[in-house]
């Protein structure tokens, strides 16, 4: 092989060409540092061979004899054994390196480019996903569950979580676990506990299915047996990686139709989907409240133990003492809901310091408050009567607050002490606990004491609008209803701590409330006034009429 000028024009396009890469904007760091690696051994080799060439080029115009161009001309071949081969491996080795480089540069640039397609495509199919689980269920239990996990205190229902019943329950298959409890138990909170224990627990394992019911008395118009099994086929079909076929299915034969599946293609599908996974769990709290707007029946239940009977389903509910229903579940399954004298303790440790600073500084006063409440709250129930328990708040619980509340204000530990002696016990220990509450609110400030009976009605008579600037702050009302209302923080609504404040209210109106309806009827007719003037007498009068009766 001969050196010639050839080979050094190409060795100099070969570096340009690997300059020209280094240029390019989208290298990171990496990239960059590797590509001039490259580029120096290039510039070494070129300097290299550009000497040699020099060095040997002007051979035919030696002016010497014969004899030493001989000698030269061997040397000369000797290198060109030896020394080319050595610059040509060089060359041949970098060519490589740039090669290799720009072979994984256009790879990156094409992995990136599918990477985005992917994403494309993902992103379509998750619009795509979200209208038809949409179109399945817009029934949403995720807020209430929050909800009720923010207002648990920590510790609440240890007992449960650690008791043999419900290991047995999470770790065998095709189980049921009934967890019966009186009005006020704590039930929903309970459920809600668990269900946060086992969503963490599987958090990772995609093969395990989660799915859970909040029912209430209240939301009869979305509780049908349909809603409520298109609420546990959605929430089953959307944890997984993708949206099921058996989904798709449904809703390309009921979409461009305008039609709603039925109860048995929901069934089917929900089957099927139950089947993608290695383990399902399935949650519903208060089936007593389980009922749509033509009463209570017991379709949906039948219909879920069907389903557990079939599929690897563990279900998990929860009810008052309905005999109807408890006769649908074998004793052998049944864990009684309880509050315990723990949960209640660490509730009380937990808003202790509500009550006063020294209170705080004193730990055998703390005691002697979490003894005699808890005494005072020992065995308390309520019997059911006309209203279903729609509240998450432990009967137990609730009494506590109340308890609790009541020694606020209190001056000195002896004035603490006397009214620890005097927490009702009983039968009446509500209506009494209640009646110490309104008083506290009669002793406030007047216009607090008015805003705790409003409750939040921001409208006054002889005023015709709404006026923004006359609502309170939602702490500042809870604050001064002495601990008689509570706020669902997802909805910021404000409502009764529980169904029996509602009850007592309802039996105490006249003494706490005797121009209640007055003040109302009065609002309603203020309010209809402002657009009356254009509205037909008749119809405008009439209208207000219903509207007083509503």
């Amino acid at each position: 092989m001969r050196l010639s000028p050839k080979m050094l024009t190409a060795s100099a396009l070969f570096l340009e060409c690997a300059e020209n890469e280094l240029s390019v904007p989208d290298l990171n760091a990496k990239q960059k540092n590797e590509l001039k690696e490259i580029i120096d051994g290039c510039r070494d080799v070129l300097k290299d061979l550009q000497q040699m060439l020099s060095k040997y080029g002007k051979l035919g115009s030696d002016p010497r004899g014969l004899g030493e161009k001989m000698k030269i001309l061997w040397k000369r071949v000797r290198w060109d054994q030896k020394d080319i081969n050595e610059l040509r491996s060089r060359i041949t080795t970098n060519v490589a390196f740039l090669d290799l480089f720009t072979r994984n540069k256009i790879q990156e640039v094409k992995s990136s480019a599918d990477q985005f397609y992917k994403k494309q495509d993902i992103r379509e199919l998750n619009e795509e996903s979200s209208k038809i689980l949409n179109w399945l269920s817009r029934i949403n239990h995720t807020p209430q569950q929050q909800d009720y996990i923010k207002k648990r205190h920590q510790g609440t229902g240890k007992w449960l979580l650690e008791s043999q019943k419900f290991n047995t329950w999470v770790a065998s298959d095709k189980q049921i676990l009934f967890c019966p409890g009186i009005p006020g138990a704590g039930k929903t909170i309970l459920t809600s506990i668990v269900v946060e224990e086992l969503t963490n627990r599987f958090e990772n394992d995609k093969s395990i299915g989660i799915a859970y019911l909040y029912c209430n008395f209240r939301r009869k118009h979305e509780q049908n047996v349909d809603d409520l099994v298109s609420c546990l086929l959605k929430q089953l079909a959307q944890r997984l990686p993708s949206l099921p076929d058996a989904v798709k299915d449904l809703h390309k034969r009921h979409s461009y139709k305008g039609t709603s599946p039925s109860l048995e293609d929901l069934l089917q599908t929900l089957q099927s989907v139950t089947a993608i996974y290695s383990k399902v769990f399935i949650f519903v709290d208060a089936l007593d409240e389980c009922q749509d707007t033509t009463g209570y029946e017991m379709k949906f239940l039948s219909q879920i133990l069907n389903l557990q009977a079939r599929c690897q389903l563990s279900l998990f509910a929860t009810s008052r003492h309905v005999p109807e229903i408890c006769k649908k579940f074998d004793p052998s399954t049944w864990l009684e809901i309880r509050a315990s004298d723990e949960d209640v303790e660490r509730y009380l440790d937990g808003h202790m310091s509500q009550i006063s600073r020294y209170v705080s500084e004193k730990p055998d006063l703390q005691g002697e408050i979490k003894t005699a409440i808890i005494n005072a709250v020992d065995g308390m129930y309520v019997t059911p009567v006309n209203l279903v328990d729609d509240s998450y708040i432990s009967v137990r619980f609730l009494l506590a607050q109340l308890h609790l509340n009541s020694l606020r204000g209190k001056t000195s530990p002896k004035k603490i002490q006397q009214a620890l002696q005097k927490l009702p016990t009983g039968s009446d220990a509500y209506d009494s606990a209640y009646t110490e509450a309104m008083e506290r609110i009669e002793g406030q400030l007047e216009d607090e004491k008015e805003l705790a009976k409003q409750q939040a009605i921001a409208v006054e008579i002889d005023e015709p609008e709404l006026d923004k600037e006359n609502f309170a702050a939602i702490d500042q009302m809870v604050s001064v209803c002495a601990g008689l209302v509570t706020v669902d923080e997802e909805s910021n609504v404000i409502g009764l701590v529980h169904y029996t404040t509602q009850e007592y209210f309802n039996r105490k109106q006249n003494y706490w409330f005797p121009d209640a309806e007055t003040y109302i009827t009065t609002i309603c007719v203020t309010n209809d006034f402002t657009y009356i003037h254009s509205l037909s007498m008749p119809h405008g009068i009439g209208g207000i009429m219903l509207r007083i009766q509503d």
